[in-house]
């Protein structure tokens, strides 16, 4: 009996002497966190106040020191742009009218198997593509440079420009295709039906993903050939909603029907049951 008392106390005594040397190494073990985490502060203090400042200040100075050579160089550039595009308005514009309207009185005498006017129609035709391909040729070389000055003058020139928006909204229809592998009229069809193009009603078939990459949402009455470094940040307010949530292509009158499939679709003119 004293036998099993004696060892009950020792092994108490032994899982003291335990409890002990547990709580010695922890304690040391938070001595040692402590010192390493005071470390990496020391370290991490040293690298944002040192390194990564003197990299964000060598880049500020860098971009003032572009903005300062650069932007004459972008001003020459953008006031070129916009001389070509008076010249073209006032000289070749109406050359390329004239010549359209020979081309046409030329090409009824082409059909009637004048070989004269074959060969001028073919000439006109060469004269106004040139000109056209010299003109769009230049100009895109014009903007390409002036994109690159941009750029390089402000990081950020992209992110911050609406064409970002302008691109993005442009690309939402084949963009829903691809992630759902149904068209956007599937899930946001048109109230104008057929008429809605790329947001009409889904058919079986459905179309390729690729067609869908067109100017939706872009404005229409913008130039063609102006670049995107033209924008003004009120491009983005000419855009139109689409149609699903476009309140004005809905009939005016009060739909019959509670359920929200049934009014769509007799919004339509398909009879519902």
């Amino acid at each position: 009996m004293g036998d099993i008392i004696n060892s009950i106390f020792g092994f108490f005594g032994g899982l003291g002497s335990f409890m002990d040397a547990l709580r010695s190494f922890l304690g040391w073990l938070q001595t040692v966190m402590a010192k390493v985490w005071g470390v990496l502060q020391a370290v991490w203090q040293f690298i944002v106040k040192h390194i990564i400042k003197g990299i964000l200040n060598a880049l500020r100075s860098a971009q003032a020191w572009l903005e300062d050579h650069l932007q004459p160089l972008i001003d020459f550039l953008t006031k070129l742009h916009k001389m070509m595009q008076q010249w073209f308005n006032t000289y070749l514009r109406p050359m390329l009218i004239w010549i359209q309207r020979i081309r046409k009185f030329v090409h009824i005498l082409a059909l009637l198997h004048i070989k004269i006017a074959q060969r001028l129609d073919s000439y006109l035709t060469n004269l106004q593509n040139k000109i056209l391909t010299s003109f769009y040729t230049l100009t895109a070389a014009i903007n390409t440079l002036t994109n690159i000055l941009l750029a390089l003058q402000d990081p950020t020139y992209l992110l911050k420009h609406p064409v970002l928006l302008l691109s993005i909204r442009r690309q939402i229809p084949a963009l829903i295709q691809a992630c759902t592998g149904r068209p956007p009229g599937y899930w946001f069809p048109s109230p104008r039906g057929a008429a809605g193009g790329v947001w009409a009603p889904a058919s079986i078939p459905f179309a390729a993903t690729s067609s869908l990459l067109n100017n939706d949402g872009l404005p229409q009455d913008l130039n063609p050939i102006i670049n995107c470094y033209e924008y003004s940040p009120t491009a983005v307010d000419e855009v139109q909603p689409i149609d699903y949530f476009n309140d004005d292509l809905y009939p005016a009158n009060l739909c019959p029907y509670d359920d929200p499939s049934k009014c769509l679709l007799w919004s339509w003119g398909i009879n519902v049951q």
